[in-house]
């Protein structure tokens, strides 16, 4: 399994212009403010998401995931970091490049979301189909401890929600 390079650093939205030229030297030790941007991703529920871009070479963006606050206490990070790493192994999902105490960072892959309409294309369906099928064939028992995992984290969350005053999104 690769690993990603491993950095104390704690990133937050606020400081995250000004610190994440230091975290990605290792991996893109050219990039700098002056021809990259950033740019925040929509979607996320818990965790912030941006996309560093490199203005001149669009192949090399990386995806930095900011984990929301207290979210450690519902995920097992180590495991979540195994899966990735099995994921990425067998090409369903990016090499995480970097971790940090609060984050990670990995390569971005462009794209977009399947439409109903897409879902309806026989081509596309039997795309996806096909895809289903490699994924549920992954070996997981040779990667990942094999523990139960779904109905203990559904345990604690449900736990944590009743111990709590708000929801998960501090709303």
């Amino acid at each position: 399994m690769i690993r990603p390079l491993i950095s104390s650093a704690t990133l937050s939205v606020s400081s995250l212009p000004a610190d994440i030229y230091s975290l990605i030297a290792p991996i893109r030790s050219k990039w700098s403010p002056f021809y990259t941007h950033l740019h925040q991703l929509a979607g996320g529920i818990n965790n912030t998401t941006f996309g560093l871009f490199d203005d001149f070479d669009q192949s090399e963006a990386l995806v930095i995931k900011i984990f929301g606050s207290k979210t450690e206490e519902f995920i097992d990070r180590n495991a979540e970091l195994d899966i990735l790493c099995t994921l990425s192994k067998h090409e369903f999902a990016q090499s995480i490049l970097i971790q940090f105490t609060n984050g990670v960072i990995y390569k971005f892959i462009p794209g977009q979301i399947c439409t109903r309409d897409d879902f309806r294309d026989m081509n596309i369906a039997s795309l996806i189909a096909r895809q289903m099928a490699k994924f549920h064939s992954i070996p997981v028992q040779d990667d990942i401890n094999q523990k139960p995992c779904i109905v203990p984290l559904m345990r604690k969350f449900l736990t944590l929600m009743n111990n709590s005053k708000s929801r998960p999104d501090g709303k």
